[in-house]
């Protein structure tokens, strides 16, 4: 266990008024400072780890700042491994800042952001990937962000990571222990069956790589962009998608000059939705520049809506359009197509079946339109189980490329009968890229990029 001299201190709880806040203290001394301003009917210094106890908290000049509960957490049994004390405050800044002021003369000193859980990682009460967890889950916005967020954090990446790991430590043993006994021809792991199993654990971490895109839809949520040419609709569709008037929408085609953006939660997918302008040919150049917008929010976009309505279906042009759109859709974006405002002329026979018909001003066919993105969003997250999905960030996907690089290196040179030493070492590179995941084997820069995410108090 890792051993801090110095103890920090931080509101637990947004700043701000509320009922209640909660201030951490952690460190050797946590238990000390706290004891010289709290006055209730034990001595903190003499409580069991995990009890609550009510009094009154006390500045130096022996004024009354507030009716507390002081909860005492005892090294190891505490969220950082450490001697741990959470205040229990009125939830008013002025309170929070004096209680906090207060500590720190007594030596303890302002927590960096993500602090209490770097010390909960290096005291070993969660792996790197965990720790990264609680960050993901405090920014969790749906149920299904939520809930993968939680399973990581329970050790489902760890789990994984270390399953992978024990089996290829085997096979550096069995094949050191070969080498030892080269003279004598003793093989105690035939190649035929390394190669089998090496080949079982490229398969695991190619696995754990594809979750990464699915992990990114999770947390991320979906890009939509809504498409089309000038006064088609779009800005009364994405209204009607948010349920609120957000864009302007009148009869002047080329209102929409600029991308207005909104999210919505459907079915625990966030989609965040692009409403953006017409695209035509135009001399106008705040419209060229909402064009180039326009073009720029579909190149990233998962989703794009195309829309076009009723009165428009005859035009050649707008076969050039979905044409040019395509151009820049993303190989892996999928393109919905639109037809509006069939509420005001009667509909053809001719239209193709996949394409939806909608009224954005009476709503007919919108509930197909929500299906229709909601469809394709599952099909980002296909795959997803709270029990099997595995959240990996950018840092875990870059790990498992090298280490596909370096399994991928291992399987040639058992092909090729080359000499046990060297399989062994990239064997080893492998274990190591896997344990940068789970924070087995880590460096400085690694921790400070990872903990700079958190929020002060956590």
């Amino acid at each position: 266990m890792n051993s801090f001299d110095d103890t920090i201190v931080a509101p637990a709880t947004p700043l701000g008024e509320g009922g209640i806040a909660v201030i951490r203290v952690s460190g050797k001394s946590s238990i000390e400072i706290v004891d010289k301003y709290f006055h209730g009917n034990i001595k903190i210094k003499e409580a069991k780890t995990h009890s609550a106890h009510y009094g009154k908290f006390f500045s130096s000049n022996f004024e009354i700042l507030d009716d507390v509960v002081i909860i005492i957490f005892r090294t190891p049994y505490s969220y950082t491994g450490e001697d741990v004390v959470e205040i229990n405050c009125h939830g008013s800044l002025f309170i929070v800042e004096q209680i906090v002021q207060e500590i720190t003369k007594r030596g303890a000193r302002i927590a960096n952001p993500g602090e209490f859980t770097k010390r909960a990682f290096l005291n070993g009460k969660m792996d790197l990937s965990q720790a990264e967890a609680v960050a993901d889950l405090i920014h969790s916005r749906t149920e299904i962000s939520h809930r993968a967020s939680l399973n990581q954090l329970q050790g489902a990446i760890h789990e994984r990571i270390n399953l992978l790991r024990e089996k290829l430590l085997m096979f550096c043993s069995l094949l050191e222990l070969g080498l030892d006994f080269s003279e004598e021809g003793l093989e105690f792991i035939p190649h035929s069956k390394l190669i089998n199993e090496i080949d079982d654990i490229i398969s695991q971490v190619e696995k754990l790589r594809k979750t990464f895109q699915i992990s990114k839809a999770v947390r991320e949520g979906i890009r939509v962009a809504i498409v089309g040419r000038p006064n088609v609709g779009k800005s009364s569709i994405f209204n009607y998608l948010i349920a609120d008037n957000r864009a302007i929408v009148t009869a002047i085609s080329g209102t929409t000059r600029d991308v207005i953006r909104e999210s919505i939660t459907i079915n625990g997918l966030i989609f965040h939705l692009s409403d953006t302008a017409g695209i035509r040919n135009t001399l106008d150049v705040i419209e060229i520049e909402g064009i180039k917008k326009s073009k720029e929010a579909i190149k990233v976009a998962d989703i794009i809506i195309f829309v076009t309505d009723i009165f428009q279906l005859n035009e050649e042009n707008i076969h050039i359009i979905e044409n040019d759109l395509k151009n820049l859709i993303k190989k892996e974006s999928h393109l919905i197509k639109v037809v509006n405002k069939v509420d005001l002329r009667q509909i053809r026979s001719d239209i193709d079946d996949e394409t939806i018909l909608i009224s954005a001003l009476t709503g007919e066919g919108m509930d197909k339109l929500k299906n229709e993105i909601l469809k394709y969003g599952i099909r980002d997250v296909s795959g997803y189980n709270e029990k099997n999905l595995i959240i990996i960030n950018s840092r875990h996907f870059d790990s498992l490329n090298k280490a596909l690089e370096t399994l991928t290196q291992v399987k040639i040179s058992i092909e090729n009968r080359m000499s046990n030493e060297f399989i062994v070492i990239d064997i080893r590179r492998t274990i190591q890229s896997l344990e940068e995941i789970t924070g087995n084997i880590s460096n400085e820069d690694i921790l400070d990029n990872v903990f700079s995410k958190f929020c002060i108090g956590k």
